[in-house]
């Protein structure tokens, strides 16, 4: 069943994959090819999208909206992010969204970015350290806001707000990058209930 239909938090979501046994999204406002390996694992609804050694590939356009919008997705790692040798690619939305880890400083990114006329292209990251200390095949529900509008982000890590934060960064149109991606071919992971929505979603 759709949780969110259940919950009344619908209005406005504009692409839902589910993976009970396909790549198909269940919902798309955009394009619905997706790409990736169809293996599948148990998941924290039903199956579970398996990652490991794959990216899932989403065309972006009316899938994800970059001014302003939600996405949320629930996370399991195949080893815990600490132990990863080198960076770890959650998820990139537009070329201006991000949530990535970083071996180095052992800290997980939410980064949004905008070219700067003068400066070129820039990032604002915002770091949460406790994801450090997730450990390997745990689920973990993660969601990331924005506004460019406002210049407000934030993000959640099960269901409560972990960063909040205040940006010019924040690009407004889509650029660059031409798919939605999840996931790290480096790095084994489970992914279920990608969804993306048009509209901030708050407490």
């Amino acid at each position: 069943a759709d949780a969110c239909a259940a919950a009344g938090l619908t209005h406005g979501r504009v692409f839902f994959a589910d993976f009970e046994q396909t790549l198909f999204p269940r919902s798309a406002l955009g394009s619905p090819r997706t790409e990736g390996a169809s293996r599948y694992t148990a998941g924290r609804v039903g199956a579970a999208l398996d990652l490991s050694g794959e990216l899932f590939r989403v065309p972006p356009i009316k899938n994800i909206q970059p001014a302003e919008g939600t996405v949320a997705f629930w996370y399991r790692p195949g080893k815990a992010l600490a132990e990863a040798e080198g960076d770890v690619e959650l998820f990139l939305g537009t070329d201006h969204i991000r949530l990535r880890w970083y071996a180095k400083q052992r800290t997980l990114q939410y980064m949004t970015g905008t070219t700067i006329e003068g400066q070129g292209f820039r990032w604002q990251y915002a770091g949460y350290a406790e994801a450090r200390a997730w450990p390997e095949g745990e689920w973990r529900h993660l969601a990331l806001t924005w506004n460019a509008g406002s210049g407000e982000k934030a993000f959640w890590v099960d269901g409560r707000r972990v960063l909040s934060v205040k940006t010019e960064l924040i690009n407004r149109s889509y650029t660059g990058n031409k798919l939605m991606l999840v996931g790290d071919a480096l790095f084994p992971c489970a992914v279920d209930e990608l969804m993306s929505w048009g509209r901030v979603l708050g407490d």
